[in-house]
């Protein structure tokens, strides 16, 4: 698979997510999203807005696929028992969106992942490590988020008694960097 990507550069990514625990089952993997695909078509979501497809979209695969969160699991686990992280939710959650034809951008923090689908129209934010998958910002969340950063050296002593708890949270999380699939992908390895 990477000779071939290497080569060619037209390597599908969910070929890169299954290479990394290949086996003989591994193709029940591509089998299963492509029937997942197939039966979003015939629940006719392509009839649907795009806020329409999105939420759909989100809602098959918050009850058919992302069940549990656990840290160290492979895209195959996601098919398999529901096992999912943040990085293989938000694979799927953005194959998905290709296959469907829906534009997304995947974030990238210090220590998050999220997807935000339909970037210049609805800009639906898709948090994949919640159990609600809901983005949950709460004042203690944004507290933890800065004294991450501060432990480990990110952000100064300076920006910490000049800034609030707010501007920074929105300086260093929400001002996060994009990342392709590809990119996601070797995040898995």
């Amino acid at each position: 698979v990477f000779a071939d990507y290497l080569r060619s550069k037209s390597v599908e990514p969910i070929n890169l997510l299954i290479a990394i625990n290949y086996s003989d089952g591994s193709a029940n993997t591509k089998e299963s999203f492509n029937s997942f695909c197939q039966e979003l078509e015939q629940a006719g979501v392509r009839g649907l807005s795009k806020k329409k497809q999105i939420n759909l979209i989100s809602k098959k695969i918050r009850e058919n696929y992302t069940k549990r969160y656990v840290e160290d699991v492979y895209f195959s686990d996601l098919f398999k028992n529901g096992y999912c992280n943040n990085i293989t939710s938000i694979a799927l959650y953005a194959l998905v969106f290709q296959y469907f034809n829906i534009e997304y951008i995947i974030q990238k923090t210090p220590i998050h992942f999220y997807i935000i689908a339909d970037p210049k129209g609805s800009k639906v934010e898709i948090e994949t490590t919640f159990p609600t998958n809901q983005k949950v910002y709460d004042l203690t969340f944004k507290q933890n988020f800065i004294n991450y950063l501060k432990d480990f050296g990110k952000i100064s002593d300076f920006e910490l008694s000049s800034f609030s708890t707010e501007v920074l949270f929105e300086k260093y999380y929400l001002n996060a960097d994009k990342i392709d699939i590809y990119q996601l992908v070797s995040l898995q390895y």
